[in-house]
């Protein structure tokens, strides 16, 4: 049985595209941001724009996001999706979509 917080539940949600390790290696990381900042907004914000900028292979930032908005961390996941967006890993129409689903 699976549960919210594990692999094989987040993947039977978005299609199973993501291993095991790099889905636990991309929670660690979003949950670093999270647990450094300790409540900074804008330390978090800092962090992970950090962290999306140094991203460089297509496909990192888009599992990144992926997995900040399956936490429930929208501002996180809108700066990966920023990052996707500006590595061309999504489209325009995509990118619009996710930014008019943040303002509704």
């Amino acid at each position: 049985m699976t549960t919210k917080g594990d692999k094989d539940y987040f993947n039977s949600c978005l299609g199973g595209y993501m291993s095991s390790a790099t889905y636990y290696k991309n929670v660690k990381r979003i949950n670093d941001i999270k647990s450094k900042s300790k409540g900074d907004e804008d330390k978090e914000i800092q962090l992970a724009t950090t962290q999306a900028n140094r991203i460089t292979v297509k496909g990192k930032s888009l599992n990144r996001f992926r997995v900040a908005e399956y936490l429930n961390y929208p501002k996180i996941a809108d700066i990966f999706m920023r990052r996707a967006f500006d590595l061309e890993q999504v489209d325009t129409g995509t990118y619009r979509d996710w930014q008019i689903g943040i303002l509704l």
